[in-house]
């Protein structure tokens, strides 16, 4: 019995992991929501919503045309929060590497009738799009734990994809935070800690300055955005 129960729970992550979105939007309905952008942001902790409203009432962040590239995409849920902060004018690409998030992201795009929405299918830090060509570079909840190699890279291609002034945009779980509170929260657990005056240093030597920083959380977990711009 043991080893079937294994074999099913090994099935059940793979399918999981192979089509994430649909097992997202089986847990929505399932909770009786018809987004799945709904029923992730349900709650209090409304992390999308808050962090875009918080990060564009900044002066800096009006953006009336021009390009913006939306890092990791999944469901959208962070898609149609820029579609309230962002004229129509402004084109988003959203890239994400997961075929089954981009095959439902662009049924969602098509449902939300967003025409100035484009999804790609691709990997981040090595991208092909044209150079200095984006005004603006989001990568909202990066849960993926990233090696000093892998930030270079993200700082690299966010430069090269930049135009001088351009905006590099991200969230890690900083290492100078209060984290006792929430030491012993499992859903912190995709996180490692990251020390932001390290992550500084790193965008300073590859061109960036911080322009500005904040915090936001999201039942129990905590998500410290920078902000950089690229001189």
């Amino acid at each position: 019995m043991n080893i079937i129960r294994s074999l099913k729970e090994q099935l059940s992550y793979l399918y999981r992991t192979k089509y994430p979105a649909r097992v997202m939007v089986k847990d929505a309905m399932h909770a009786g929501f018809t987004d799945v952008n709904d029923y992730i942001e349900d709650g209090q902790d409304q992390l999308a919503k808050n962090a875009m409203q918080k990060l564009f009432s900044y002066n800096f962040m009006h953006l009336g045309r021009g390009r913006v590239l939306e890092i990791g995409a999944g469901t959208g849920r962070f898609t149609r929060e820029l579609q309230k902060h962002l004229t129509g004018q402004v084109k988003i690409i959203s890239i994400e590497r997961s075929s089954d998030y981009c095959h439902f992201l662009r049924t969602y795009v098509v449902k939300n009738h967003w025409s100035n929405v484009s999804v790609v299918e691709g990997d981040c830090f090595h991208t092909k799009f044209t150079g200095q060509s984006f005004n603006l570079i989001l990568v909202p909840w990066f849960i993926q734990p990233l090696s000093l190699f892998k930030y270079g890279e993200l700082f690299a291609e966010a430069r090269r994809l930049l135009k001088k002034g351009g905006l590099l945009i991200f969230d890690f779980m900083d290492s100078q935070e209060k984290l006792l509170q929430v030491i012993d929260e499992p859903s912190n657990n995709p996180y490692f800690l990251i020390n932001g005056k390290d992550l500084e240093r790193v965008g300073k030597h590859l061109g960036f300055t911080k322009k500005l920083e904040f915090s936001e959380k999201f039942k129990k977990q905590i998500a410290k955005y920078h902000v950089y711009e690229k001189r």
